[in-house]
Parts: C-alpha cells; sequence; structure tokens
C-alpha cells in the first residue's frame, strides 16, 4: 500500500508542481480565483520547484522504502502533505480560495491519513527493529 502511495502522490505532486513552477499566474489565478502580485507569483514558483521536487523523490523512494533514507523521504512527504492539509483547510475557511482549493485540501487529508496508516502497518515494525 505505501508503495502505491507514493506512486500517487508522486504524481500528484509533480502535476501540480510543474504548472505551479512555469505558469504561477494562472496556477494562482486556478487556485484563488486572483492575481497575487509579483511576491506571490515567486512563492508560487517556489512552492512548485519544492512540490515537483518532493514528486520526483516520492516516485525514485516507491522501491526503496525500507532503508533509513526511503524511511525519511515518507516521513518529509507525510509531513508536507499533513501540513498541506491544514493550511489549504485554513486558506479555504478564510474565504482565499474555490473549489479547487478545498478539493485540495481534501486531497492532501485523506492522503496523509492513508500515509500515516500504511507507515504505521507496514513500516512500523521494521523502524522499531532498526
Amino acid at each position: 500500500m505505501l508503495r502505491t502511495l507514493m506512486i500517487v502522490a508522486g504524481i500528484v505532486e509533480i502535476l501540480v508542481g510543474l504548472p505551479a513552477l512555469v505558469t504561477a499566474a494562472t496556477s494562482i489565478e486556478m487556485f484563488f480565483g486572483g492575481g497575487g502580485g509579483e511576491a506571490a507569483e515567486f512563492m508560487t514558483r517556489l512552492f512548485g520547484a519544492a512540490a515537483l521536487a518532493l514528486g520526483i523523490a516520492a516516485l525514485l523512494a516507491r522501491n526503496h522504502l525500507k532503508p533509513q533514507g526511503g524511511i525519511a523521504i515518507v516521513y518529509g512527504l507525510t509531513t508536507y502533505i499533513l501540513l498541506g492539509a491544514v493550511l489549504l483547510a485554513w486558506a479555504g475557511a478564510l474565504g482565499l480560495g474555490g473549489t479547487l482549493l478545498l478539493m485540495g485540501a481534501v486531497y492532501h487529508a485523506l492522503m496523509g491519513a492513508a500515509l500515516v496508516y500504511a507507515i504505521n502497518s507496514e513500516l512500523g515494525p521494521w523502524v522499531r527493529q532498526g
């Protein structure tokens, strides 16, 4: 299950990160419904670079989840996804975005819960042993 989640999360992060990096203004418009200025575009590009990098790391680590490096990537990706759920829900509660932003919050919450479950069921015993 964890391998599949890493693949899905990796693909989603790449599909969100690459457009944010390349077309920041369009990404801001899609998620928040309006422009944000140069600073917002720069931060969106930075987010896009980070999401793209996490997506690539998740895909590359999908077959190497037991070594310590693989576990570190799983924990890092899970932390990012859980924090993303909180921040996207917060933005939605403030009325900063539309349906796409709320869909992102739901995706992050569900993926985060699935990753936590998979970590506990698949990596938990291995991590405690070694």
